[in-house]
Formats: C-alpha cells, structure tokens, sequence
C-alpha cells in the first residue's frame, strides 16, 4: 500500500525537474531529483506508514526438557549403584523413544539453580532461572530426574509452569544403616518455669536396636532418652522441660547408638533455640504515706495484663502489709521501680545502693512528688531550696513528642488535664524536659534521663490523679500504663535482630530478621538499620556489610554461600541509635548428607499436580509416546521508523542539501 505513495512521490519529482531555468546537466538534474525524491518518499513513510512491518516464518518442533540433579546426594550409592546412575538407565531409553517420534530434547543439569553449589537442591530457583534462560512456550513435558530431596520451603511455583512434569519411582534401597533427627517443633517462645512441649522426630534405617537421644543447652544435659527401634522405625519423642533462664536458650538434640558405626553423623543432631520470657513483668511502688495518687496508679498499671504491682510503706523501716521486708529481696523481678515523696521518703546507704544498682542494670525509675536528697544523683535535676507547692497547668514540649507514649495522647485530651501541685526543680544537663508548668519561669514539669542501661523519668509534682476523674475514655489509664511499660522495657527488648537457626549448612540461606518497637512496644516503621557481619578469625573487619530491607513491616538481610565458621553480626538503626548484636555457625556439612534413599511421596506429589506422570523402569518400557507435531508460525517484526533519529536527519540533511544547490546552481 505504501509503495503507490513512494512511486507517485518519486515521478513528481522527476517531473519537477523535467526542465530547469537555466538548465543544468544531467547529472546535477539527477541528484537534485535524488534528493528531493528522499525527502518525499521520508514525509510519505511518516504520514502513511510510520511503522514498517515484517514478517517471516518459522518452522517449531515440539520439544521435551530433561532435568537432571546433579546434587551431591545423588552420589549415594545402594546396592552398589549410585542413584544417578539408577536413573540414567531411565533417562537413556527416554532419550532414544523421544528422539525417535522427532521432539526436539533440552538437557539441564541443575541443584542449587542451574550452574549453582551442588551442597543444596532448590527446584524453585532453577526453575525460575530456566525460564529466564530458555522459551519454553512450546516446551510439551518436563522431565524430573531427581531423588526428590529439595531445600525449597514450598512447591506452589510448579502450579504456574503449566506444564507436565514427569517423575521417577527406581527400585533403589539404601543398604547403610542410619540414624537421623528429622525435626524439632516447640513455641517460639515461653515462659520461665512453665512447662514446654518439644517434638522431637526420629527416624532410624536398617537399624532395629536401641538408641539414646539426648536434649542439651549448651553443654548441659537437659533430659535423657532410650528409645527401641526394634518394632517403629519412625518415632516420635516428647520432651518436657521447665526453663528457668530468661533470653535466649539454645537447644541441641542428638542421637547416637553404640552398637552402630555410621558413615553419615551430620543428620545425628539438629540445633535450634527457645526464646524464655518472665511470665508477667512487675512493678513495685514505695512511699511514705499512702495517697490518692497511689491508689489510681495502682488501678492504672493493673489495666495492662502483663503487669503485677506491689506497695511498699517507708518510714523508719520498709514494710509489706505491716510485715518488715528487705529491698534486696523485693525489687529482685522488678521492672519498674515507683517512688512517692511525700517530703518524709528515705534510705539508707545500702538502699540507695540497691537502688542504683536496680537501675545501672536496665531498671526503670519513676519518681513523683519531691526530690529524694539521698538519691540526688540518680534524677535529672536538682532540689532546690523551696520547699513548699506552687498550683499550675502543665503542657508538654516539642521533645516529648519524639515518643510514642506522648505523642499518642490526643491534643484535645491534654486540655482536660487539671493544675497540678508542683515543686520548682532545676534540670541538668543531660536531662530532657518533656513537659513544662505553664508559669513565668517555665519550670520543669516531667524530666526524663538514661542511666547506664536503665531509664528515669521525674515527676516534681502531685495531683495528676485528677486527669482520671475528668477523662472518660481511660487516657490517663493508658499514659501511665505505657509509661511504666516504657521505663520497664530495657534498649535490648525494642530493638532485636535475631536468627531462626544457631546453625547453618554453606549451602542454606541465612536470613537475619530484625524487630524493633518504640517504647509502648509498638512496632517502628520508621527504621534505617545497617548490618555488618564478622567472622570469629577476623572481627576487625567485617565480611559484608549492608542495608536490612522490608517487607510487610519486617525487615531482614540475607546472606548466601558463606564459608564454613562462627559468624557475629551487628545491627545498628541510624534513626533510634538501637543497637543488637548475635551470632550463628555456618557447618561444614551440607545438608545433602541428610538425603537419603529416593522421597517417593514428593515425587509422586509433583507429577499428580502437573497432570504428569510417575514412572517406575516398567513403566517406561510400556509408555507410548506420540509423534511429535511440529508448528509453522509467523513473526511479526516491526520498527517503528518515527522513533528513529537518522530518519528525521536523513530528511533535514537531503532537504537542505536540495536547497543548498538550488541557490548555488542559480534556480532560487
């Protein structure tokens, strides 16, 4: 169609240069024809066909993908054979029948991806990189040989290939005798001194005597158990064990038998850990004399569930509902310490010890009412002479809107807090002042100060109990509740990065995922957090180091082909300055070395769900195979000739070329 355009456009400049005033040669007529010819034939292209079609055709054999895992337990010898010579008898009388019929066979060999370690089996990442290296649009079957052993944490991908997969069921059996801990299930975590639950899944090969399987923290033997293999060789062991160290526990399971020499140990033990938490945080209140501030405080910290209060009286001595007590026995599984100053509130020399000890080691400190002389040294600021109350409204800072527990009180309901009766203080440096009296000096109203690795927040003054009467919707309740959470909760609790794993095969993916929360344990979305990772022969510099990435709210760095050692690992937020640090160990053994035998059931799985097929060596002598049809297809390649710069410069150029000789040849 655009080839009648092009010819008229060329005959019109033909006939345009026909005859000529003066008259030129025919050479120069030719080229001026030429170049304006080009211009034409461009603005013709542009306005009727600005993309130029092209089409061809192909000729498509169906084809057949062979995947063969080349893994290192496909090494495993039983009988005498290893199981990828087992399956290349399969894959040789396969190979002959489809290339008979006329397909066209793709062979790959594939494990950790498709040119990756052969210390681990990822199906999925080979997958995705064989698509990414080959069009397997007319691919017409897969076929999977492989002992079905794979690292992946799901199998969904092959519902999306859509396209057959063909497994193998060999009469292999492997002869060695081996004792292997599959798995270990418990909670994530717990609660000290309550009893937990661990599953612990045992398997035994060619083995029908007794075995002991041991559960350990660290070198210490938790439990022991004998277990007789003669009649299951599949078992399942339950532990039951009460943790009395709070953090992180780290757990072993081993399993050995001396009547058995195996030449697979790395499947004889499995690590992991169990994170213990005290079963309710506590807070602990003392004052000189009983008043009204207590008793809604009380009600306030005993609205949130985690929390347990106790009320401590001290005048000459300290007592417990009228029964003498000993502060060291009392602030022992404190969290939060309260002090209420009445002007009567004092200790002695080994109290305020305790007391500065308590907070030096991550314990929180409120104080409300006047300053305690003798613990001068632990508040943000200094008593001064006035001993007498002054009434005034508070109003908080800009600072204190740096945390969550203020800043999530609504503007509306700071209104409805009533004067209060306050003690003027002077600050000290280091302290922040969150809230102010609203009076000619501005005086400090709440100051809050880091002490070591606890956290102390000053109250100087009476009164606030009132905020409850006046606010219906329990603001005053959730202050104070998220406040003692606050003071409770040690740098550590809100910024944690951990492992799921102590340990780790080279070939594994190590995933480090962090948790941070602000000081109401809410989590922070608002972290920039650098991970550096160290290994044991060289902590000065670290291996790698990188930005943890989100996702859904976590964040979390992964690490990949680590050499075998012990690994530290530092994570930093740049935001909050929170720090956490842990460790794991990367073994030398890979996890290949648990694969034993062939896994029937997912390989049986794999081929149900793709509409293929799961052959035994009967079954592939009986298959019949289909002629291959081949297809014939058009492409269509197309070049949009207007995005092109050299065809607007080829315009220009033969346009101002034509005019260029025009006017030097005397025609303009």
């Amino acid at each position: 169609m655009i080839l009648i355009p092009i010819i008229i456009s060329i005959l019109v400049a033909g006939w345009f240069y026909r005859k000529t005033i003066p008259e030129l040669n025919a050479w120069q007529k030719n080229l001026l024809w030429l170049l304006r010819s080009c211009s034409l034939i461009v603005i013709v292209m542009l306005l009727f066909n600005p993309i130029l079609s092209f089409f061809s055709k192909h000729k498509i054999q169906q084809k057949v993908l062979f995947l063969n895992d080349n893994s290192e337990s496909m090494d495993q010898t039983g009988e005498h054979i290893s199981k990828s010579n087992t399956l290349q008898k399969f894959n040789e009388i396969l190979q002959s029948k489809l290339t008979e019929k006329g397909y066209e066979v793709e062979y790959f060999d594939f494990s950790d991806g498709l040119n990756g370690s052969r210390k681990a089996t990822y199906l999925g990442k080979s997958f995705n990189e064989l698509i990414r290296t080959i069009d397997i649009e007319n691919t017409e079957e897969i076929y999977l040989f492989s002992d079905g052993w794979f690292q992946d944490d799901d199998l969904n991908f092959i519902d999306k290939l859509d396209i057959p997969i063909n497994t193998f069921a060999p009469a292999y059996k492997a002869v060695q005798s081996d004792l292997e801990i599959s798995s270990i299930n418990f909670p994530k975590t717990t609660y000290k001194d309550d009893i937990t639950p661990l599953f612990v899944n045992i398997a035994a090969r060619n083995f029908k005597e007794d075995a002991v399987i041991k559960l350990k923290s660290g070198n210490k033997i938790l439990q022991t158990r004998k277990i007789d293999f003669s009649n299951n060789s599949i078992q399942n062991i339950n532990f039951e064990y009460s943790f009395n160290k709070i953090g992180l526990n780290k757990l072993k399971v081993t399993i050995s038998a001396d009547s058995l020499v195996e030449l697979n140990l790395a499947n004889n033990n499995i690590s992991s850990a169990i994170q213990v938490l005290e079963t309710r945080q506590k807070c602990l209140i003392i004052s000189d004399k009983l008043v009204w501030e207590i008793r809604f405080l009380n009600n306030a910290i005993k609205s949130h569930p985690q929390w347990e209060i106790e009320y401590l009286s001290k005048k000459n001595s300290l007592k417990k509902a009228n029964l003498a007590v000993h502060l060291k026995n009392e602030i022992k599984d404190v969290n939060t310490l309260i002090l209420v100053n009445n002007r009567n509130l004092k200790f002695s020399k080994t109290e305020r010890e305790i007391i500065t000890n308590f907070i030096s080691n991550g314990g929180g400190l409120l104080l409300l009412g006047k300053e305690i002389s003798s613990l001068s040294n632990l508040f943000p600021s200094t008593e001064l002479n006035l001993k007498q109350t002054f009434s005034g409204s508070i109003k908080f800072t800009e600072q204190s809107y740096k945390y969550q527990t203020f800043r999530s009180i609504d503007s509306n309901l700071i209104k409805e807090i009533p004067p209060v009766d306050y003690y003027y203080v002077k600050p000290k440096l280091q302290a922040e002042i969150l809230a102010e009296i609203d009076n000619d000096q501005i005086s400090a109203a709440i100051l809050f100060m880091d002490f070591n690795k606890g956290k102390i927040m000053q109250f100087p003054f009476f009164g606030l109990w009132k905020w409850q009467l006046r606010s219906a919707d329990g603001s005053y309740n959730k202050f104070f509740s998220d406040l003692i959470c606050w003071l409770g909760t040690t740098r550590s609790d809100l910024f944690y990065a951990y492992t799921d794993n102590n340990s780790y095969y080279s070939s594994e993916t190590i995933s480090i995922n962090l948790s941070a929360y602000d000081e109401t344990m809410n989590p922070r979305n608002d972290v920039k957090a650098k991970i550096k990772l160290y290994k044991s022969d060289n902590s000065d510099r670290p291996v790698q180091e990188k930005y943890l990435l989100s996702s859904n709210s976590q964040f979390y760095a992964e690490f990949e082909q680590l050499e075998p050692g012990e690994y530290s690992y530092l994570v930093s937020d740049e935001v909050s300055g929170g720090e956490s640090r842990g460790s794991f160990v990367v073994l030398e053994d890979n996890i290949e070395s648990r694969d034993i035998g062939f896994n029937y059931s997912l390989l049986a799985y794999i081929a149900e769900q793709t509409n293929g097929k799961y052959m035994d060596f009967s079954d592939i002598e009986k298959n019949v195979i289909n002629k291959s049809i081949s297809h014939i297809i058009t492409k269509t390649n197309e070049i949009p000739i207007y995005k092109k710069w050299y065809v607007i410069a080829l315009f220009l150029i033969c346009f101002c070329l034509e005019l260029y000789l025009r006017k030097r040849w005397g025609l303009l």
